[in-house]
């Protein structure tokens, strides 16, 4: 009896731990998207605007004052892989000619990684619920 006492004392901590890294998870995941998004945004805001041909479903090649350069982008399209052989605006980097980002609208992108946010979130409060109910039950 003893035995199962102890286990079943353990379960709460292990509902609440999990819960804790769940929302570190959801916290950093949302930082480093924040982080992304920003980086993003100054890009189109203060990098090189170019015409660049795509060379592959993922892959695109523009022209630098270094030579071609043939990167894949910082965000995938919005619109599934892209088109071969066709022209779209790039922006890249004046320091890193091998950081470019696609000019279309990320907001596909954003509101998806919101919602694992939002999801990694919500999951880690309802272990935290389960846990401290648990605690507070075995704790009478």
């Amino acid at each position: 009896m003893s035995k199962i006492d102890s286990q079943s004392k353990t379960k709460p901590y292990i509902f609440i731990a999990i819960s804790v890294v769940l929302l570190i998870a959801s916290l950093l995941v949302l930082r480093w998207h924040v982080n992304a998004q920003n980086y993003r945004a100054d890009l189109k805001r203060n990098g090189v605007k170019i015409t660049a041909l795509v060379v592959s479903r993922s892959e695109i090649e523009y022209p630098t004052p270094e030579g071609k350069v043939r990167v894949k982008p910082i965000v995938s399209p919005m619109q599934g892989t892209l088109k071969k052989f066709t022209s779209t605006i790039v922006y890249y980097d004046k320091d890193n000619v091998k950081k470019a980002v696609l000019d279309q609208d990320d907001s596909g992108f954003n509101i998806t990684m919101y919602v694992v946010c939002a999801k990694l979130f919500g999951v880690g409060m309802v272990f935290m619920y389960f846990g401290l109910r648990r605690l507070k039950k075995y704790r009478k």
